[in-house]
């Protein structure tokens, strides 16, 4: 490898990185690492190994998914008790996958609608945001296990800043010099992005938004600033917190039915009235 395939521009502050190590993805493929002498944002080459990565085979081996959805859904509910985000104010989860994230929200009582073009979410299908949709007003964007999927993290988070939320919620490990051993860079090559505190500060700052992280995986951008204990209280307390959430503002599970059975029955109604 030659000077200039051992160096390339930060995704995130533009600034010089270098390679620091390869990895070797399940079918073979050999990916080069390069980290930014500035941010210490760690990234990979521009990936062209995408198609491959999201092989349906290769999502099986994500057995927290489940699990993930439930505590960040949690996590999400309690910190709008905490930020007085009532019923009735939009919030919206970016790269929402299989729409299960959206639908604990949604039993909690939260007004949250999903945004994923590349997924089918099953379990929210009736909650997506199409993409002329997203000038909407939303008080929260959510983004759990999104931001390290980013080939171009400056662009896909100028895309939540500019719709002008108070908050944008999101989880990812912050990278801190670990080598190529590290598990949360995954065989699949779906992981392409991996950012330090003073990275994601970067991106916030250029938008005009504080970050506030608990120093590990979860991370709040936010125009009000917030302590790192405030938010870790809101993830150990997120039980607690969103069962009070779900006693004050009552489930959205038996209404979203009857609006989905609703609009079912018209559409239906309508077909019959057509063939007459």
């Amino acid at each position: 490898m030659n000077d200039s395939q051992a160096q390339t521009h930060c995704r995130v502050c533009s600034n010089l990185s270098r390679l620091v190590f390869e990895k070797t993805l399940y079918w073979g493929e050999i990916v080069p690492f390069f980290r930014c002498g500035s941010c210490g944002h760690l990234q990979t080459c521009l990936p062209t190994w995408l198609t491959q990565s999201y092989q349906a085979k290769y999502a099986e081996e994500d057995t927290g998914m489940a699990d993930r959805c439930l505590w960040t859904a949690q996590t999400t509910v309690a910190f709008a008790l905490r930020t007085d985000i009532g019923p009735s104010e939009l919030c919206l989860d970016w790269g929402t996958g299989t729409g299960l994230f959206v639908r604990f929200c949604r039993d909690a009582g939260l007004n949250v609608y999903g945004y994923d073009p590349f997924a089918d979410a099953l379990f929210s299908r009736e909650f997506l945001c199409k993409p002329d949709q997203l000038d909407s007003r939303w008080s929260l964007i959510t983004a759990f296990e999104v931001a390290e999927h980013f080939s171009d993290p400056s662009m896909e988070f100028a895309k939540m800043f500019a719709m002008r939320p108070s908050a944008i919620l999101f989880s990812t490990l912050l990278y801190q010099g670990q080598g190529a051993d590290w598990w949360y860079i995954v065989g699949n090559g779906q992981h392409v992005s991996f950012y330090t505190e003073q990275g994601l500060r970067i991106l916030g700052k250029r938008h005009g938004y504080n970050l506030t992280t608990d120093g590990l995986e979860l991370h709040l951008f936010s125009r009000k600033k917030y302590t790192p204990r405030f938010l870790r209280q809101v993830r150990k307390k997120r039980e607690t917190w969103s069962r009070k959430y779900l006693r004050a503002h009552g489930s959205r599970l038996i209404s979203d039915s009857e609006a989905i059975r609703s609009r079912i029955i018209k559409e239906e109604s309508d077909k019959l009235a057509r063939k007459d």
